[in-house]
């Protein structure tokens, strides 16, 4: 487990988030109410970079340090100064990583100015 200094200053750029959230999606997808999300976000050292996570009944869990990294939305969108999300459900995250794009993702066409981890 990471201490969450280094969470939020070295760990949200070391590329596996989208594959997380895809699986994390994959897992949980049966009746799953959650949400595939992909967004801006900047650490502590202002460092700026496209992230994946889930987000389900008003808490976000966090790709690199998994169920264990419940977040209230709120506190998690203040804190990393989210912006630019774009929201997926089970189905359309699921159809995008196997169908639409064979790639964890980012997806969406506003994110192509960023490197891809595929």
């Amino acid at each position: 487990m990471i201490t969450f200094k280094q969470y939020i200053t070295e760990a949200m750029v070391c590329g596996d988030c989208f594959k997380w959230a895809n699986d994390w999606n994959i897992e949980h997808h049966k009746g799953g109410t959650h949400k595939v999300v992909h967004g801006i976000v900047t650490n502590t050292l202002g460092k700026t970079f496209p992230h994946a996570w889930i987000e389900d009944k008003g808490k976000v869990y966090d790709t690199n340090i998994g169920d264990s990294g419940r977040w209230s939305i709120k506190k998690f969108y203040k804190t990393f100064k989210v912006k630019n999300t774009v929201k997926y459900t089970p189905t359309q995250a699921t159809r995008n990583q196997f169908g639409g794009y064979g790639h964890h993702g980012p997806w969406d066409k506003s994110f192509d100015k960023w490197p891809t981890i595929k």
